[in-house]
């Protein structure tokens, strides 16, 4: 009959706290990485606004300056720079978009993992008891 001896289950159990410890920082790392994120498309959406608003003030300006020639194709232009700002930032939160669905998934994978590990240590641990009181019959 081959029992393990309680040195090998304090390696057990210090073998599944590590284990624990790691996922708990990669827990820790995803939330800051989340929240980066959402800081990161906050101040995105800031600076961007901000770029298309000095734009069309400094062409609306050109355009009050100028014939109305002038005028009819500047305001042609301003569409075209407009048009492909929002495109970008379309793109931009769609590859945002499709990041954080990313980091969703490899978390539910991480929680997972905790799990499997937390029942995986519960049972462990049951096994041990048992033969520990096996032990001491």
């Amino acid at each position: 009959k081959c029992q393990p001896s309680s040195h090998h289950l304090v390696l057990i159990k210090d073998m599944f706290r590590r284990q624990r410890a790691k996922l708990e920082h990669i827990h820790i790392a995803y939330e800051s990485i989340q929240n980066n994120f959402v800081q990161t498309i906050e101040k995105f959406e800031e600076v961007e606004i901000g770029r298309i608003k000095s734009r069309f003030a400094q062409l609306i300006h050109s355009a009050e300056e100028k014939c109305e020639e002038t005028i009819s194709e500047l305001k042609s232009t301003l569409l075209k720079y407009r048009s492909e700002e929002e495109s970008k930032i379309t793109d931009l939160k769609r590859q945002f978009s499709t990041e954080y669905t990313e980091l969703i998934k490899k978390n539910s994978k991480l929680d997972y993992v905790n799990h499997s590990l937390d029942s995986t240590m519960q049972m462990l641990i049951q096994k041990s008891l048992r033969l520990i009181r096996q032990l001491n019959e």
